[in-house]
């Protein structure tokens, strides 16, 4: 059934059909971008902020968030996403299919994060689907809903911290065409998820700094390991997140608060724990998965660090089945496969020691070598359609400047303003350092854990954090512009939002 299912999706990705299907949509979609700049236009003519009628919503605080502009936005970006996929789904990374296959067994579930595993398992389960093939159609839906959604939290975000309702709608729409982010909506994969969850975290912590209330405190270390159990590269997230705490429990006196939050977390992580004790009976080895042995192990023979007297077996081995050049992730499999996971960590970590100045070299020229690469990229084999290719196009040339170097550069400097207000004017801006310290920990981490798979694609779900840093800097520069006390003026957006 499963080599079935492969067939028929491998069948649906015939780049001649989806070519001819994606010019037959051309006008609706050509609606959905006409529809969104009529949208924009009215937000820039008319200065007043508006709301939804009470007749059509009794419910003032919904009345608020969902504001007019917001839910054209919101219908234009869904008409955009559902009618380029609106037809049976096919595979589209290449290891879409180690999705699909480690769904069907428990007993794999440290090879990839569960919570995909459990999520195509659900859907499958609860629609009846006969086979995978017909259970995708579904995946895909939920999966294009749940970023729909995070474009209202990535909205509500920015004018929290902006203020600025028409630079909000403004990269919202731009968020929500991205290729590099939508694209991933129909792959069997983490990326789409990773992309929600990082904005939808986002919201959480701006919630809790404008209502601290406790249920978001409460809710956030749970989203935290949602997305942990999902993509393992979010474990960035838990020495931020107890600085968060932390400081905030400090900050704002809110003792209540603080507690529900540390306990929600303690209780995470115990949870993180039990899962990586349910690996380590299956596997003998306390963790997460296994990619990122593969990916370590392919970086010692890449590095050609993979040399261990101690270990003349697995170095043997080694050079048996590695040639000279790049590595692949197929012989850093054979290599962990044959030795057993608790055998090629210790060795593992006895090259990082033998080898810890080559081995900072490898990671420094990886990074130098990266920070070139551009942020918007397709890393999807397929065609992305008339219009949304050429509006991909044009945001790329738009953010041309902004490579992963300029990123950096840009995270660096919030980081530094940041610094600044806090000594010169008593402000303790948290997005200041949060979006700029993320941003800068899914670089690092990609940097020292990254072989196989594309910077684009594994750092995918910076993208929106990279959107809302650019927001920041551009509401500050627009602020400022023309007045004669420009640090006044800025130090008044972070006066009003207290974030």
């Amino acid at each position: 059934m499963i080599k079935q299912d492969i067939y028929y999706l491998n069948q649906f990705s015939n780049l001649e059909l989806r070519h001819t299907y994606r010019l037959a949509v051309f006008p609706v979609a050509l609606f959905s971008s006409i529809l969104f700049a009529v949208n924009l236009l009215l937000c820039c003519i008319i200065p007043k902020k508006l709301q939804i009628p009470p007749h059509l919503c009794a419910n003032a605080q919904l009345r608020s968030a969902a504001s007019p502009y917001l839910c054209v936005t919101l219908f234009a970006s869904a008409v955009y996403r559902l009618v380029f996929y609106a037809k049976p789904p096919y595979v589209l990374t290449g290891d879409s299919t180690d999705y699909l296959i480690d769904s069907i067994s428990d007993l794999s579930w440290f090879h990839r994060m569960p919570v995909c595993q459990l999520f195509h398992l659900f859907v499958k389960k609860i629609t009846g689907s006969p086979t995978w093939f017909t259970a995708y159609s579904y995946i895909i839906i939920l999966q294009i809903l749940l970023s729909i959604i995070s474009i209202a939290a990535f909205y509500h975000v920015l004018e929290k911290i902006t203020g600025n309702q028409r630079l909000s709608i403004l990269f919202s729409y731009c968020y929500s065409v991205i290729v590099s982010i939508y694209g991933y909506c129909e792959a069997i994969g983490p990326e789409s998820a990773s992309v929600s969850f990082m904005c939808i975290i986002t919201w959480f912590i701006i919630r809790i700094l404008t209502t601290h209330k406790k249920v978001y405190l409460i809710s956030l270390p749970w989203f935290m390991l949602l997305s942990i159990l999902t993509k393992p590269s979010f474990l960035f997230l838990i020495p931020i997140l107890i600085v968060f705490l932390i400081i905030y429990g400090l900050r704002e006196k809110n003792r209540k608060g603080f507690f529900c939050g540390a306990l929600s977390f303690l209780l995470c992580m115990a949870v993180l724990a039990g899962y990586c004790q349910h690996n380590k009976k299956l596997t003998g080895q306390f963790m997460l998965c296994n990619i990122s042995f593969y990916n370590q192990m392919a970086i010692m023979l890449s590095g050609n660090m993979y040399r261990n007297d101690a270990w003349p077996e697995i170095t043997a081995a080694a050079e048996h089945t590695y040639d000279d050049g790049k590595a692949t992730l197929a012989e850093a499999c054979d290599i962990c496969n044959q030795f057993g996971f608790p055998v090629i960590a210790d060795y593992l970590n006895d090259c990082r020691k033998q080898y810890a100045k080559q081995y900072l070299q490898y990671c420094a020229d990886t990074a130098w070598e990266w920070a070139d690469a551009p942020i918007l990229n397709i890393h999807m084999e397929c065609e992305v359609g008339v219009l949304s290719g050429k509006i991909f196009e044009i945001l790329r040339v738009l953010m041309l400047p902004l490579n992963f170097g300029a990123l950096i550069i840009l995270a660096l400097y919030e980081i530094g303003y940041g610094v600044f207000l806090f000594f010169h004017k008593k402000l303790l801006a948290y997005m200041s350092f949060g979006i700029p310290g993320c941003i800068l920990a899914i670089y690092i981490t990609s940097v020292i854990s990254l072989h196989s798979a594309t910077l684009q694609r594994y750092m995918v779900h910076a993208i929106p954090l990279a959107m809302m840093l650019c927001a920041i800097i551009t509401q500050r520069i627009l602020k400022t512009a023309g007045q004669k006390n420009a640090l006044a003026a800025d130090c008044e957006i972070y006066h009003k939002s207290s974030i």
